[in-house]
């Protein structure tokens, strides 16, 4: 008995020193990376960078005949191309009609359930004609056990990868139609997970402070990623026109004022429809089409090339 105690104790100690010693690996790896002033530093813990794509129907790809054609899985495709040997994960989990409260109380169980390392988020516009939901306070506990670990474990976090893969859970969007007036239960379920990001249309006109609300949910959602160690980068719309136009400037704002990373896609949009006209980048709903998803997507790309260091 002895001996097989001692020989269990023996391969125990083995695969404990093992482990040890890949953790330190990855974690020397990720400090080079962190020293080479990239924003991004988990990267050096191997398998591929994951971003979340957030927002509303502009995320989602409304009108598209393939979701694949949204920007998300754009991005994801043209990066991988690009860089095979660093791929990314671009998961798309926006949820047409939704506003920035929904997505505020909904972030914190986003980011344990998938963990991103990089945040996109395309919000405000509904927040113009939907219900706000009652902000819940921030929770002030530390964060959870499995969160602390993928935030300090390297090992962990490749065999959350490992895991991940051979469940295979899919990304699934519930909403009804974006355009109606009566209340969505739209929601992103994502196996046993489901966020509520569904939206009430007003019964009275819209808030006069509609707007400022906005920019103090964003500062919110930009204070929380940078809580968990995720780069949050604000996008703008492409539609530069109406309340697009007031939603963008105000997260345009909150960008600068948090110094949080930005993606303004008025310069990218504003030049071709000056030279060329708007018709083929925007469906008669504003929303873009299949060219402008994929302007979107190489602006995205570019931005995330300026954040990593490439």
């Amino acid at each position: 008995m002895r001996k097989v105690l001692a020989r269990v104790g023996l391969v125990l100690f083995g695969l404990g020193l093992s482990a040890i010693l890949v953790e330190a690996i990855l974690q020397v790896g990720a400090l080079y990376v962190r020293r080479q002033g990239d924003e991004i530093g988990s990267w050096a813990s191997g398998g591929a960078l994951r971003v979340l794509s957030l927002g509303d129907s502009n995320t989602y790809g409304l009108h598209l005949k393939n979701r694949k054609l949204a920007y998300p899985a754009v991005l994801e495709s043209l990066w991988n191309r690009r860089f095979p040997e660093q791929p990314i994960e671009v998961i798309n989990a926006g949820v047409p009609g939704t506003n920035s409260s929904k997505l505020l109380n909904e972030f914190p169980a986003l980011l344990q359930t998938f963990q991103p390392d990089v945040v996109t988020i395309m919000i405000g516009v509904n927040d113009f004609w939907t219900e706000p939901d009652p902000i819940r306070p921030p929770d002030t506990e530390k964060p959870e056990e499995a969160f602390s670990w993928w935030s300090h474990s390297r090992l962990y976090r490749l065999f959350y990868m490992l895991i991940r893969a051979l469940q295979q859970p899919k990304v699934e969007i519930e909403f009804a139609d974006p355009e109606g007036y009566r209340p969505n239960r739209g929601a992103v379920r994502y196996g046993e997970e489901v966020f509520d990001l569904g939206w009430t249309h007003r019964s009275s006109e819209p808030v006069a402070d509609w707007e400022s609300m906005l920019s103090k949910n964003c500062k919110a959602l930009v204070d929380q990623a940078r809580a968990n160690g995720v780069v949050l980068i604000l996008m703008t719309y492409a539609w530069q026109f109406d309340t697009y136009l007031a939603a963008s400037h105000w997260v345009r704002n909150t960008a600068h004022s948090t110094g949080a990373p930005l993606l303004d896609l008025q310069p990218v949009f504003q030049p071709l429809c000056e030279r060329e006209g708007c018709d083929d980048l925007y469906f008669p709903s504003n929303h873009p089409t299949v060219k402008g998803h994929r302007l979107i997507a190489n602006a995205l790309l570019l931005r995330l090339m300026s954040l990593i260091g490439e």
